[in-house]
């Protein structure tokens, strides 16, 4: 790979920067996504410069086949694309065959937002807090991901995420950590979530 060759880039947001004020600033976006997610995948491009063998792997299949730093730069690429993909300016609330399983699982949908709030605010370090699925059991799973951590190196299937590494919300909520995660909610992409629900778990179990 040539120096001026870039095998891993950065998407683009899906949504302007401004777009998802007052859940979250501009600038706290700005520095989010240029500073924090655009180093990570300037440090994996280093390194597929370093191990040319990365260069013909998705960032999926890395993270399935090497520990270690290669893992903890290539996740927090995949899990950053994936947490701007589940927020939406329009926010919404879950719908269809994700709503139903939520109720059934959770008992109601207002049990679901208290856990999966509680485990976001109490995880103690930075990591991601996930709504997974596993196909072995058919159940949905709130997972507490520490550092890097995605739920496919598992074998489970990704829904929803909350990044609560400390720079996600620092810059508008310094340490009012449950109000960043209760302001959350209004603006996550449940289109999003049903639209990976449909494709990867309901064709399965329905």
């Amino acid at each position: 790979m040539s120096a001026d060759r870039f095998v891993f880039k950065l998407p683009p947001l899906p949504w302007p920067t401004n777009s998802l004020e007052p859940f979250l600033s501009q600038a706290a976006i700005d520095l989010h996504y240029d500073g924090h997610h655009r180093g990570y995948v300037e440090k994996m491009n280093s390194l597929a410069r370093e191990y040319p063998e990365l260069q013909n792997l998705s960032l999926e299949q890395i993270i399935q086949r090497y520990p270690g730093v290669v893992y903890n730069i290539a996740a927090q690429i995949v899990n950053h694309d994936f947490f701007w993909k589940c927020l939406s300016p329009n926010g919404g609330s879950p719908t269809g065959n994700t709503y139903a399983l939520i109720q059934t699982q959770f008992q109601s949908y207002d049990n679901f937002i208290r856990e999966f709030t509680d485990r976001a605010v109490n995880h103690f370090g930075s990591g991601w807090i996930w709504l997974a699925f596993n196909p072995s059991t058919k159940f949905l799973m709130i997972i507490d991901g520490h550092d890097a951590y995605n739920p496919i190196t598992d074998g489970y299937i990704p829904l929803l995420v909350i990044d609560v590494w400390e720079h996600a919300y620092y810059v508008d909520y310094q340490i009012r950590k449950r109000e960043y995660v209760n302001n959350f909610w209004k603006v996550v992409n449940w289109k999003y979530v049903e639209t990976i629900a449909q494709e990867r778990i309901f064709g399965n179990i329905i």
